[in-house]
């Protein structure tokens, strides 16, 4: 269910995800539009993989935040635990990148999203905003 909280009311795991988050939007590369997103990605086993949004002139070829912390894992630690992004308005993870944490995440993945103007966090999981991903394995399509 989608709840919204404040930091402080978070458990050290998630509170750890977002901070790791917060790190990784300093490293953010969008000088066309200005909005520094950061992501944390915690693997099943206990290992944090950050990644930032970097964009180019076309914004088709823009890698999303989301996107990169989830590539920066290795193979043998590819299973998703949490999310966890931040970003000025918060929301939720677009299409793009709900399909592709739904590759390595399961439906109750647990997503949070800071957002960084008013300090709130918003907790949700995979299967409430992605409730019909495309199929994944071995003759999907």
């Amino acid at each position: 269910m989608l709840e919204n909280k404040k930091m402080e009311e978070l458990g050290q795991e998630e509170q750890t995800l977002i901070k790791k988050a917060l790190e990784a939007q300093k490293e953010s590369y969008c000088p066309y539009s200005n909005y520094p997103v950061g992501a944390a990605v915690l693997s099943e086993n206990g290992n944090i993989y950050i990644g930032w949004n970097a964009e180019t002139v076309s914004f088709n070829q823009s890698v999303h935040a989301e996107q990169s912390a989830i590539m920066r894992m290795p193979k043998k630690d590819r299973k998703i635990k949490m999310l966890a992004f931040v970003s000025r308005d918060g929301g939720a993870p677009c299409g793009h990148c709900r399909q592709i944490i739904s590759e390595f995440g399961n439906p109750n993945t647990k997503i949070l999203g800071l957002t960084t103007k008013d300090n709130s966090v918003t907790i949700t999981t995979l299967e409430e905003i992605l409730p019909l991903p495309m199929p994944t394995g071995k003759g999907a399509l």
